[in-house]
C-alpha cells in the first residue's frame, strides 16, 4: 500500500511512520497492543475467554468486573420505542446509529476470581472413547494421566 493510503480492510490511514497509529516501541509493547486489539476484536463475540485460556493468561481477569452495553432503540423526540416497534423497524433495516441512546452497565455479581480457576481449565481432558481406541494415548496430568500436555 502506497504511503499515506488508507487500509482497505479497515479504512486507517497509516499516518507519516507508516505504524497505523500502533505506538509500540519493543516487542513487549506489541504483544501488548496485539493483546489490547484482540480484546477489542473479541469483545463482543463470545471468545475473550476462550482467547485467554488459549495463551494461559486467565489472571489478566482477576478481579475484573464485566460490563455490557445496552443500546435502546429512541423516537426522534427521544423518548424510548415500544420494544415491539423496535423489532419491526429493525427488521426493515429502518434503524442507525444514531436511533438509539447507549448505557454501559456491569453485569452484576460478575466480579472474577481467577485464583479459583483450577490448572485443569487450561487443558480438556482427553475423552474416554479416544483413550479406549488407542490404547497409547495418556489423559491428561491434571485429569489422572501421565501425559503433560505442556510438553514441559
Amino acid at each position: 500500500m502506497p504511503n499515506g493510503s488508507v487500509s482497505d480492510t479497515a479504512g486507517i490511514a497509516p499516518g507519516a511512520d507508516g505504524n497505523y497509529g500502533i505506538m509500540a516501541s519493543s516487542r513487549t509493547e506489541m504483544r501488548e497492543a496485539i493483546l489490547a486489539e484482540r480484546n477489542i476484536e473479541f469483545c463482543f463475540e463470545g471468545h475473550r475467554f476462550w482467547d485467554l485460556r488459549r495463551l494461559r493468561m486467565l489472571e489478566r481477569l482477576d478481579g475484573s468486573t464485566k460490563h455490557g452495553v445496552e443500546a435502546i432503540a429512541v423516537k426522534d423526540d427521544g423518548t424510548e420505542m415500544s420494544i415491539t416497534e423496535a423489532r419491526t423497524q429493525a427488521a426493515a433495516y429502518a434503524l442507525q446509529e444514531d436511533d438509539f441512546k447507549y448505557s454501559l452497565l456491569q453485569v452484576p455479581l460478575s466480579g472474577v476470581r481467577v485464583n479459583a480457576v483450577p490448572e485443569t481449565y487450561y487443558f480438556f481432558p482427553i475423552q474416554e472413547s479416544v483413550i479406549d481406541r488407542n490404547p497409547s494415548i495418556e489423559q491428561n496430568n491434571n485429569w489422572g494421566g501421565s501425559f503433560n500436555p505442556t510438553l514441559e
